[in-house]
């Protein structure tokens, strides 16, 4: 349901009880809206692809914060959130993330992804940036390169990430770094052998935090289309 045979669908973000599916579709124009899809159990289908959030500017790159009541997202090259009160609950009003943001969308800012103690990472214009909220982020070095880094994911405990890389040039692929303490540098990233292929692009990877299920986005199919593994 979350995948079209038209439309181009990405950015895939469930919640831990795989009954919460959020995700961007490219509406049969340059801009991405948010959608999602829920279900009572994590066996039973889902229901219908319903709007989330729609503006007059691009809605994209959705991410669940640790407590789930928190969904952090891209707008037209900014981070914003929506709260709500409860798991199942209505989701509030958009606004944007203070102190994350540079002033006047003088970049583009998006997959802001959370992990304990505020600690996060963001895709700044194709690099990764790290910071603790409510402070401005820097580059990380050891992750960026002269190609594209998006899709970030991080882990609970701030020691593994994952994001899309492509090289300038190359295919896009899965990477993945992990460190011992939340204090040591990013090691450099290696690919994800698991769901990276020779022929297509892969990205935007989640893994839930009992390391059994992962959600990515391929253009196997065609269009970009969201996969779901389980172990």
């Amino acid at each position: 349901g979350a995948s079209d045979p038209v439309l181009s669908s990405a950015d895939g973000t469930p919640n831990q009880a795989l009954t919460e599916l959020y995700f961007g579709v490219v509406n049969g124009g340059p801009h991405k809206d948010l959608y999602w899809m829920t279900r009572a159990t994590p066996t039973d289908p889902w229901g219908p692809r319903t709007l989330l959030y729609q503006s007059n500017n691009p809605d994209e790159s959705p991410r669940l914060s640790l407590d789930e009541l928190t969904l952090y997202f891209g707008r037209n090259g900014d981070i914003h959130q929506m709260t709500r009160t409860a798991v199942g609950q209505p989701w509030g009003p958009a606004s944007i993330v203070s102190g994350v943001n540079v002033p006047g969308n003088n970049v583009y800012e998006k997959w802001f992804a959370v992990c304990q103690g505020g600690y996060y990472i963001l895709s700044r214009d194709a690099d990764l940036y790290e910071g603790t909220l409510p402070n401005p982020p820097t580059k990380i070095g050891s992750l960026s390169t002269g190609g594209s880094e998006i899709s970030t994911w991080l882990s609970p405990d701030c020691k593994t990430v994952m994001f899309a890389r492509t090289p300038t040039g190359g295919q896009e692929d899965i990477f993945i770094s992990t460190r011992a303490t939340t204090t040591d540098p990013w090691p450099a990233a290696t690919a994800l052998p698991d769901f990276n292929t020779a022929t297509y692009n892969e990205e935007d990877p989640w893994m839930s935090n009992d390391m059994r299920a992962f959600v990515l986005v391929s253009n196997a199919a065609g269009t970009k289309d969201l996969y779901l593994s389980t172990r």
